[in-house]
């Protein structure tokens, strides 16, 4: 049996040398994480940099209701499909753009034309910022011709006006004479990374374009107007255009309080683009706008709607209006503007286009001027 002291040695030795071995571990791991951050590869400088995103928080805009505080107009969260086309797979790109014109109800032609023409740009631009064009050119040119078909006058157009655009600077400083000032060569643009394509989708589509699962393809959240009131009250809401601004109607007149700004979440994020956490302060919440509520009542803007519609046939006319308003407050309860079809009458009855000759003018001609 080895002696008490002895053993008691060998232990503490071993601890010793475990500890050493820690401690030079972890030297070891330090100097590589300061490595890594004061002078990172190239590979990994591409994700280090930027770890910092953000995001929009969208706000809504606010809605409109009638008198008794039923829903006109409203908004909601719709989504639409883009492609990244640098995110796209070259090899299955005929199949890309088939399979998505089915899910999303377009033409083959028109959402192939799109990607397609945006891969061709990036292809010129990726020349002109000195990266090496892409392999499979060869397939692009395939799906191009299976789209357009055969060679017309307007694929011959296009042609020599995409060769003139690509030397465009170097034929302007050609041209320029000796002595004068060659044209100063522009910042080659940046590759194309969004293409939209379609409108909103349904929930049946959006539920399509995740089961394919095709890379490069992804769905972006964008507010959609609706309106319950329907086609009664539409001639008075009006409508928006891009990014829900009122165009005209009631959403054009109440715009500054049915306006909404979005709001901003700033995030640390990693490699693969996903959220960590959020520091303090670095969130802020989107105003949405306010509820406005009109004068007009729904009941009575229908029973208005069909009141006119009976007259106007009642008179065989071809358009009518009518106001209704209340008499004490003078407030506006329902206003309808009509008009019809009634076969031969003609564009604009007061004003003869084409007078018989010999007929009088409707209007005496003004007097000639006499100095």
């Amino acid at each position: 049996m080895m002696p008490k002291d002895a053993a008691t040695t060998r232990i503490d030795r071993i601890a010793r040398l475990t500890g050493w071995g820690v401690c030079l571990l972890m030297v070891a791991v330090l100097a590589r994480v300061a490595e890594l951050q004061i002078a990172p590869s190239e590979q990994l400088r591409v994700y280090a940099e930027n770890r910092v995103a953000s995001r929009p928080v969208q706000g809504y805009r606010g809605e409109i209701l009638d008198r008794r505080g039923r829903l006109l107009s409203t908004s909601r969260l719709g989504y639409r499909v883009f492609v990244d086309p640098e995110r796209l797979d070259r090899e299955k790109l005929d199949e890309t753009i088939t399979l998505l014109a089915e899910v999303i109800d377009q033409p083959v032609e028109v959402v192939g034309e799109k990607i397609v023409r945006a891969v061709s740009i990036n292809d010129e631009r990726r020349l002109a910022l000195g990266t090496p064009p892409n392999p499979k050119e060869g397939m692009l040119q395939t799906i191009r011709a299976w789209l357009e078909g055969e060679t017309d006058e307007r694929e011959q157009s296009a042609a020599v006006i995409s060769t003139a655009s690509v030397s465009e600077v170097e034929a302007a400083n050609l041209a320029t004479e000796p002595g004068e000032k060659a044209v100063t060569e522009e910042k080659p643009k940046p590759l194309i990374r969004y293409v939209a394509l379609g409108g909103i989708l349904s929930e049946t589509q959006v539920v399509a374009v995740r089961r394919l699962g095709l890379k490069g393809v992804h769905l972006e959240r964008r507010p959609v107007r609706e309106y319950p009131g329907g086609e009664i009250v539409a001639s008075i809401l009006g409508k928006v255009g891009f990014e829900n601004r009122g165009l005209m109607g009631a959403e054009l007149a109440l715009n500054s309080s049915l306006n909404a700004s979005n709001g901003t979440a700033r995030y640390v994020r990693d490699a693969s683009g996903r959220p960590l956490w959020i520091e303090r302060g670095q969130w802020t919440s989107a105003t949405h706008g306010s509820t406005q509520r009109l004068a007009i009542d729904l009941e009575l803007q229908r029973i208005a709607r069909e009141e006119l519609d009976r007259g106007m046939e009642d008179a065989d006319a071809a358009g009518g209006r009518l106001v209704m308003m209340d008499p004490e407050t003078g407030e506006i309860l329902a206003m309808v503007d009509l008009y019809r079809d009634v076969g031969e009458l003609p564009e604009f009855p007061w004003v003869e286009k084409d007078p018989e000759p010999g007929s009088p003018p409707l209007s005496p001609p003004p007097p000639a001027y006499d100095p």
